[in-house]
């Protein structure tokens, strides 16, 4: 690109290399969405899981949570999953593609 070429022609260039790869952006954001939006019920699940003793209710232990960790507390360790499962999957999805013609 050249300095003086017009913010609107950056712009078109953004959007091809992006229309280019659609697969690969396609699987990144939908990757992060479910992640983001699936792990507190994952969370939750895995603390159920390691309580010894009397097991509260779903709604019980979620209100315990936000009472003591605030919303905050739902998505604690989130970072790595979302990172992990969003660079497996903007790999695997791609491929996935292929026809089974050319395999």
């Amino acid at each position: 690109m050249s300095p003086s070429s017009s913010w609107l022609d950056q712009r078109a260039d953004v959007w091809t290399a992006l229309d280019k790869r659609k697969t690969v952006v396609s699987a990144t954001i939908g990757s992060l969405t479910s992640t983001f939006l699936g792990y507190p019920l994952d969370s939750i699940k895995a603390r159920l899981q390691t309580i010894r003793g009397p097991v509260p209710s779903l709604p019980s232990l979620t209100a315990s949570i936000l009472r003591e960790e605030g919303i905050r507390g739902l998505w604690r360790g989130c970072l790595v999953p979302l990172v992990s499962i969003a660079v497996v999957r903007a790999c695997s999805v791609p491929g996935s593609q292929r026809p089974a013609s050319s395999c």
